[in-house]
């Protein structure tokens, strides 16, 4: 599959026939299986990591983790599409955990940028 191959998809199907719930299903399932994928290798393989000594002055490089489980990011143009699909979610078996970011129209308290807050 494209997410196996790391690869782009390209799929068309008309408004309402539930395109955004059934790829992101997939792709939760796909991460259900990566992150079991690595805690398996975690399981069978334990390795201890060896950092070279530091010299003096010099800084420890960021930690990393290259077995990370992969992040989905859903975006929607509008507000009332990602609580549409947020709503479709909690009718599947997948809980992912998420947060919900509004726009500056909707969040700013700043006048000129929303001018409903210059009118209260």
């Amino acid at each position: 599959t494209a997410l196996q191959n790391s690869q782009h998809a390209l799929l068309e199907s008309p408004t309402g026939t539930g395109k955004t719930l059934c790829l992101l299903c997939s792709a939760l399932a796909w991460q259900r299986q990566e992150k079991g994928r690595i805690l398996q290798q975690h399981k069978d393989s334990p390795q201890i990591s060896q950092q070279p000594a530091l010299q003096p002055g010099e800084e420890a490089p960021p930690p990393s983790n290259p077995n990370k489980p992969p992040v989905i990011i859903y975006a929607s143009r509008t507000h009332s599409q990602l609580s549409q699909v947020v709503g479709e979610l909690r009718n599947t078996r997948y809980r992912p955990r998420h947060a919900v970011l509004g726009s500056r129209e909707h969040m700013c308290i700043h006048p000129k940028i929303n001018p409903t807050v210059a009118k209260q």
